[in-house]
């Protein structure tokens, strides 16, 4: 008889099969249903104590810690999802999605993502109210919801792949449709709140509430402030506080972070770590491959850049620029508008008198100045017309006109230019411009005066013979009386004619009419010396951004894998340490290795860099939420652990990051003796707050009653901390599009709300208090004036515009919301108690 375990397993394979599929049955289908059952049902187990309830439901400490686990692994899982469907090209199409649209950073999942035992409460009661107001979702719903949130870029199969991979087998279908149905549940709730008091982004507000926003946003104002400051009373306070009051105080901010700008207690101790890391500079990479750089490669793309046209310095003169613009003007401005009136008649330099016409009548006072365009019209109609020739009629506007009006003006401010003191534009040596002129320089305006030209022509002219046609003009006549004459056609015989004009002698008209242009000069080029610097780095920056991005990626690679090692061992210290500063060296980077730092004391070029998401440099994450999570004692992602390695790039400094924790200590709620001093200093400090705020009190009421100036009433050793002629400033600022801040006076210390709405309830010219934020400065304000008026204030909020932007500064819907979370509360009969 075998006793091979091949021929045991061969002959008891059915039974096997049999117990293999019993096992997987109850751990992806009963045990599910036994916890989510559980998680209903809180009340099976006699050691949970209640931590919440409302109505006939109760809240086990059990069944709550498991709802915010399992809502931690459901924000991974639709992290992960959401960046799969962003990656193959779709988008979320749920409601609240949001992302960063610079960096596509992931912002909004749609509904809570920051998990915490007050979240779960308030989810399961919200969740529980919107079943009791006839809401509720099955499988299919739920389903839908998750084709729309993956734009149906993954299948379901590959939904619950990635679940799976995201929460490590620890979380299955009916946790994961639980944990979402929930969640949209509450939205539902919560969002017929929001209807209530918004539809969509127009919120709901009375029109006092209106007049006062748009005061805030429109009213401003100049001011003088004198700071008293706290710390100068610290020193008078008594510190002899009761412990119960310590108690109370240590109570009040041993869960809340310390924040510069608050004056609330904060005792909480953020997590700290020890890190060690790697920096990838670009200049360093870049100094590189500019050693590597000859100086014969500089000069052969200097060259080849040369003659594509770059490193051309503009040389015109100012002055030129200016001509050039004159001439293009009157292109540009067509016949609408006339031209500059010129100093000169058609008389000038025949030594007759402007205001006489040659039959003695005197001219038209207007026809004193006329514009260079005018002139040359009045020049065409007061020349002799050759016998041979009949008097032109008017010809009907065409598409042409504008072609030949305007090329007309730039043929008379051409000879202007060049004419010097003898080509003045009354006088025409040539009939061939003369001929041209008369063509095509009429606006329709001056149609009618060109008809009479021929009556005017034998009144003036007398007996003198006509002058003689050259053959240039006879041309030009040929092709302008042609009906079918295209512009091109009417200007080159202008051009032939200019020529002829400018020369003064008949020769020139027989010159040929395309002469060759004198050659431009060569343009000038910066040369190589003011440009090589530059030059070089462009010519070495994609290399060096590519060595600089290989040396990260092999160091990640090398971190990544020691920290599998030290995973699959189970005990860093069972595993050979890497030497990091060996691998930099190796690497060309830098190594850095720093003490216990918090989120808050990071390097600054460390703290501003963001996770490499691919190789396109797709950033995600910053370096303070991939270490230490979300900065709340209620952390939303999970920090990495120690030896797990990260790669992170500050664009603004062009430097990449390859780091690691070798130590960390986790957040805490620290004990009151540990934080004792930094209570009794809070309770000092609040008590400094109330003598400030006294003394600020008593110089604006002795300003007021006294009449006397701040600078008279303070003392001579703090003037300093007098301030004039601050603002304008108002109360709200518009930073966008529906983006509104509290206005800040950039002079004074961390002001804000407190601040501004003492200083616009001053009356101008009076005296107020005003503290900062963090109220470690109380200021006497004096409004020396504040402007629109009031009058012109209301005239403007009259228009529907003004209304319209004063919807939303100042509107406290967090507030409000806030009343209705209690309403409900109320009504439900909620009751909490997390301390349990």
């Amino acid at each position: 008889m075998s006793s091979s375990p091949f021929e045991l397993f061969r002959r008891n394979l059915k039974p096997m099969m049999a117990v293999l599929t019993f096992l997987a049955l109850l751990s992806f289908v009963v045990l599910p249903a036994v916890q989510t059952y559980m998680q209903r049902n809180p009340n099976l187990g006699s050691s949970n104590p209640t931590v919440a309830s409302f109505g006939s439901t109760e809240l086990k400490a059990a069944q709550v810690e498991y709802f915010t686990r399992m809502h931690n692994l459901t924000v991974q899982a639709l992290v992960r999802m959401a960046q799969t469907t962003l990656d193959r090209g779709g988008q979320p199409q749920t409601p609240g999605f949001r992302t960063d649209p610079r960096s596509g950073q992931i912002l909004e999942l749609g509904f809570n993502d920051r998990p915490s035992p007050e979240g779960t409460i308030r989810t399961i009661l919200f969740a529980d109210q919107a079943r009791a107001s006839g809401f509720d979702l099955d499988e299919t719903a739920i389903s839908t919801w998750l084709e729309r949130f993956t734009n149906q870029e993954l299948s379901d199969s590959e939904i619950m792949g990635t679940l799976s991979q995201a929460t490590n087998g620890q979380m299955g279908r009916a946790q994961f449709y639980e944990q979402i149905r929930s969640h949209l549940l509450a939205n539902a709730f919560l969002g017929r709140a929001t209807a209530s008091v918004a539809r969509g982004q127009d919120i709901y507000m009375t029109p006092v509430e209106q007049w006062e926003s748009f005061l805030k946003l429109n009213q401003s104002a100049t001011l003088d402030a004198y700071g008293v400051l706290v710390n100068d009373y610290v020193s008078e306070v008594d510190a002899n506080f009761g412990d119960a009051e310590v108690r109370a105080t240590y109570d009040e901010g041993k869960e809340s972070l310390p924040d510069e700008n608050s004056s609330d207690p904060a005792f909480y101790k953020p997590a700290a770590a020890k890190f060690e890391y790697l920096v990838a500079d670009l200049e360093t990479f870049v100094d590189a491959e500019l050693a590597n750089l000859s100086d014969e490669d500089i000069k052969a793309e200097y060259e080849r850049r040369v003659a594509n046209g770059q490193f051309q310095v503009d040389t015109t003169p100012a002055a030129d620029l200016l001509d050039q613009m004159d001439v293009v003007e009157p292109e540009s401005a067509n016949t609408s508008e006339p031209a500059e009136p010129a100093e000169t008649s058609s008389t000038e330099g025949t030594g007759e008198d402007p205001t006489e016409k040659t039959d003695g009548s005197p001219a038209p006072a207007e026809s004193k100045q006329l514009s260079p365009k005018q002139a040359t019209d009045e020049q065409a109609t007061n020349e002799p017309a050759p016998a041979e020739d009949k008097p032109k009629e008017p010809k009907e506007e065409d598409s042409s006109s504008n072609f030949r009006s305007e090329r007309a003006v730039v043929l008379v401010s051409t000879q202007d230019d060049e004419a010097g003191e003898e080509g003045d534009l009354a006088k025409t040596d040539s009939p061939a411009a003369e001929e041209v002129v008369e063509e095509k320089s009429l606006a329709p305006a001056q149609e009618d005066k060109k008809s009479e030209s021929p009556a005017k022509s034998e009144e003036t002219t007398g007996d003198s013979p006509p002058a003689k046609k050259s053959e240039s003009a006879e041309q030009i006549k040929e092709v302008s009386d042609s009906p079918d004459a295209t512009p091109e056609e009417t200007a080159k015989p202008g051009k032939d004619a200019k020529s002829a004009e400018m020369s003064g002698s008949d020769e020139s008209s027989e010159a040929p009419a395309d002469s060759d242009p004198e050659p431009e000069p060569e343009p000038e080029v910066q040369p190589l010396s003011e440009v090589r610097e530059d030059l070089a780095r462009e010519m070495v920056l994609p290399a060096a951004t590519s060595a600089r991005n290989d040396s990260a990626r092999s160091a990640f690679k090398a971190m990544r894998k020691q920290s599998n090692r030290i995973m699959l061992a189970g005990d860093s210290e069972a595993v050979d340490p890497l030497d990091l500063k060996a691998l930099a060296d190796e690497l060309g980077l830098k190594y850095q290795i720093t003490e216990m730092l918090t989120r808050f004391d990071l390097p600054e070029n460390l703290q501003q860099s963001y996770e490499v998401i691919d190789e396109n440099a797709r950033l995600g994450l910053p370096f303070d939420i991939l270490m230490f999570g979300t900065p709340t004692p209620q952390e939303q992602f999970q920090p990495k652990a120690e030896t797990q390695p990260i790669q992170t790039l500050n664009r603004d400094t062009e430097e990449t990051f390859v780091a690691w924790k070798t130590e960390q200590k986790d957040a805490y709620i620290p004990e009151l003796d540990e934080v004792r001093d930094e209570v009794l200093e809070y309770l000092k400090l609040q008590e400094a707050q109330e003598l400030a705020m006294a003394e600020a009190e008593n110089i604006a009421r002795m300003a007021a009653d006294q009449n006397k100036s701040l600078e008279e009433l303070i003392p001579e050793d703090r003037r300093d901390n007098l301030l004039t002629g601050l603002g304008p400033v108002t109360a709200i600022n518009m930073v966008g599009m529906q983006q509104f801040v509290t206005g800040n006076v950039r002079e004074l210390d961390a002001v804000g709300t407190d601040f501004m709405n003492a200083l616009f309830a001053t009356p101008e010219g009076g005296y107020g208090v005003a503290p900062n934020d963090p109220r470690r400065v109380f200021y006497v304000v004096h409004p020396t004036s504040f402007s629109p008026s009031i009058d012109d204030l209301r005239e403007q909020f009259k228009q529907p515009i003004g209304r319209l932007m004063a919807r939303v500064p100042g509107f406290d819907l967090r507030g409000i919301m806030n009343d209705y979370y209690e309403s409900v509360t109320d009504s439900a009969g909620f009751e909490e108690n997390l301390d349990q």
